[in-house]
């Protein structure tokens, strides 16, 4: 019988209200994934959340091994790529419209399809080897007195050959129109996220109009899709029209009563998937569609830029053992 072990690897830890860089040593046994708890208060009373600008707190999460990157981007936007690869809902807890009410969400970076994944997850490690890196930034308009807590599931009878890697790739066009975005060819590819700094429902003005994926200079997969289809399509794989969001009602109580009035407008809050988009490679989570990169010459994601601004790319890699202890030089621990 397999049994797994759930532990807090960052105590709650109250971040400062500006920038700063926490970093922790993670475990040893094969690890499924890391869970982010972040907590914050309202700055002012009635204020309508964004929850963008939540998560917005944790502008760098970064796990390493021994050098090699296998994580790194913004909360917002791990959380929107993770919720659509393995289809695990976030939680959100917000009681109260007063200020100093507590905002509450936490999301999980899954190293395979799904949490307990033991066919999917990062191999055991020396101690030492694997690392967390945290970076926050000032506190974003709307919220303060931050504090932030980290656990992990770790699966000691696992024996994984497989696990995820989600890396950003920032692109700033300095004018609009057509550019070619070279994505990552060293291991297959499963998924691409892309966060559209600017996006307007059938806008020209988006940042990302449109795009198509070029493998060997030959269209494949992707043809051509607006970035409307591929938030669409973020939907659809997250398993939420909205992914993450919530709405309140209120009621103008100064003037006089009316029976059955209708409340002023829904509050409705802004969601994390209306910049996002996502291009996925294993719609049906069995390697059926996942790209192979390996023996390509190149690999292009060609986009049409309507407004110039900064475009954020997250390849979704399926990654090795057999490749990260080649790529750092060690032995894997069996």
């Amino acid at each position: 019988m397999a049994v797994y072990n759930h532990y807090q690897v960052m105590q709650p830890t109250t971040l400062g209200s500006g920038a700063e860089t926490l970093r922790v040593g993670l475990g040893v046994q094969p690890l499924s994934a890391l869970l982010v708890r972040l907590t914050a208060q309202l700055a002012s009373a009635n204020t309508d959340d964004n929850l963008a600008n939540l998560l917005g707190k944790l502008d760098g999460i970064e796990v390493d091994y021994r050098g090699t990157r296998l994580v790194a981007g913004r909360a917002i936007d791990l959380y929107r790529v993770y919720r659509c690869v393995t289809r695990v809902k976030s939680r959100l807890i917000a009681p109260g419209a007063t200020a100093g009410s507590v905002r509450e969400v936490s999301f999980a970076i899954p190293f395979g399809r799904r949490l307990f994944d033991p066919l999917r997850c990062l191999p055991a490690v020396n101690k030492g080897d694997l690392t967390l890196t945290i970076r926050t930034v000032a506190n974003p308009s709307g919220y303060n007195n931050y504090s932030l807590m980290v656990e992990a599931i770790e699966l000691p009878d696992a024996r994984p050959t497989e696990f995820y890697r989600v890396t950003t790739q920032t692109f700033a066009p300095a004018t609009t129109g057509i550019y070619d975005i070279d994505l990552p060819r060293a291991l297959r590819l499963a998924g691409v996220g892309i966060a559209n700094a600017q996006s307007t429902p059938f806008a020209s003005a988006n940042n990302i109009v449109d795009c198509e994926l070029l493998v060997n200079n030959a269209e494949q997969y992707v043809s051509y899709a607006t970035f409307e289809s591929l938030r669409a399509m973020a939907s659809y794989l997250s398993g939420s029209p909205d992914m993450l969001a919530l709405h309140r009602h209120t009621e103008n109580t100064a003037a006089a009563y009316t029976q059955n009035a209708a409340t002023l407008t829904d509050r409705a809050v802004q969601s994390p998937g209306d910049d996002f988009g996502y291009i996925s490679f294993d719609p049906l989570g069995d390697d059926n569609y996942v790209l192979v990169t390996e023996s390509l010459n190149n690999l292009v994601l060609r986009v049409t830029v309507g407004a110039t601004g900064t475009i954020r790319i997250l390849p979704v890699e399926v990654g090795t053992d057999a490749w990260l202890f080649r790529r750092s030089g060690t032995v894997g621990t069996r």
